[in-house]
């Protein structure tokens, strides 16, 4: 960045002491090259993660405040002589609508299923209006996707963490045949052992990622529900992996990649089927349509795509996802979620009544 500020002050140099000089070198262009780069990177490395860290409190405020209320419940009340109270707050920090570890869960993996939805169709939508038959076109934010997406994996990462210092709590402070017998009333019983021994494949999933040996991306295309519940798409093999596309879409969130649009979509914005060979030509040379544009805001290099381009031309997309491969993967990730949704839901109803008066014990200060 130091040398980079010099070279700009040696041209400036030039530029003023010998205008003539200047002009016929190209330097004003070479000035503003190295300008406009400077500032792009100064924006991405300065503004974008301080935007992040914002977003990120801001989902968390509330939560952080439940935690701070929790810290006083624990020390007004010996929870090692309670094991009833202790799996009643074990069950909320698992359980509880708002701010427990399987709905949080929920709620990220539905944000990645609307992500797939822009990956599939592009950065805009049609919804319908009880004012008019036509659909009302809606372009989507890059910003607020992002932000939506970002804050919603700093709950779940948030209740994970809660939990895991709950369960290790738990393990000290309870020996295990305490609590053994509490297991038909409390579904939660089944999280707190060293290992799972249960016969429930979702069940098995969520145990594996609390106990760190399987990440978000490979919980939610976990081996053991799609092989059981989906055995036709699972033979599908390696043409079948979401698990790069949801690590895709993750990447850009975080500021490291580009969005992953289908090839038919990046197409469809550049509109590249209404260009004749000369037509690409001069796209690829300027670059100057809405679409890339609308491409550069999700992520999108000039190189990348000038290289979409050239690979279009060329009938050379196959590293580019395609919407009659990634129409399987959705409808296979939503059917995952249907079945999930049937076996989790009908728990977290049950357990409701619990976390409620959980937390109705923790806004009171019991």
């Amino acid at each position: 960045m130091h040398r980079k500020a010099v070279s700009l002050a040696l041209l400036l140099g030039c530029l003023v002491a010998a205008p003539a000089f200047a002009q016929k070198s190209n330097l004003p262009k070479v000035v503003k090259t190295v300008t406009e780069s400077s500032v792009q990177k100064n924006v991405k490395t300065l503004i974008q993660p301080k935007v992040m860290r914002a977003w990120r409190t801001q989902a968390l405020k509330e939560a952080k405040h439940v935690d701070i209320l929790f810290k006083n419940l624990f020390a007004k009340v010996n929870l090692a002589s309670n094991t009833h109270q202790l799996l009643d707050i074990a069950s909320f920090r698992m359980y509880n609508e708002q701010y427990g570890l399987i709905p949080a869960l929920d709620k990220f993996w539905l944000e990645l299923l609307e992500d797939i939805s822009i990956v599939y169709g592009g950065p805009a939508k049609f919804v319908e209006t009880t004012h008019s038959v036509i659909p009302h076109k809606i372009t989507l934010s890059p910003a607020e996707t992002q932000k939506r997406l970002l804050q919603k994996e700093a709950r779940l990462k948030h209740a994970a963490k809660r939990w895991k210092e709950l369960k290790s709590f738990i393990q000290k402070t309870i020996p295990a045949e305490n609590y053994a017998a509490y297991s038909q009333r409390n579904a939660i019983t089944q999280f707190l052992r060293n290992d799972y021994a249960g016969e429930s494949e979702y069940a098995k999933a969520i145990f594996l990622y609390t106990s760190g040996k399987r990440n978000i991306v490979q919980t939610l295309v976990s081996e053991e529900y799609t092989s059981a519940r989906a055995p036709i798409q699972a033979a599908e093999g390696a043409q079948w992996n979401v698990s790069s596309l949801y690590n895709e879409i993750l990447a850009w969130a975080h500021g490291k990649g580009k969005f992953p649009f289908t090839v038919d979509a990046v197409a469809q914005m550049l509109e590249l089927d209404k260009y004749a060979v000369d037509g690409h030509s001069a796209l690829y040379q300027n670059l100057n349509t809405p679409g890339c544009k609308t491409l550069r805001d999700w992520g999108w290099t000039d190189g990348d795509i000038r290289q979409f381009i050239k690979d279009y031309k060329s009938h050379a997309t196959q590293q580019y996802a395609s919407r009659s491969i990634l129409w399987d993967k959705q409808n296979m990730q939503r059917y995952l979620k249907k079945n999930w949704n049937a076996f989790w839901y009908p728990i977290i109803q049950k357990e409701s009544a619990v976390t409620r008066q959980v937390l109705k014990y923790v806004e009171e200060g019991f």
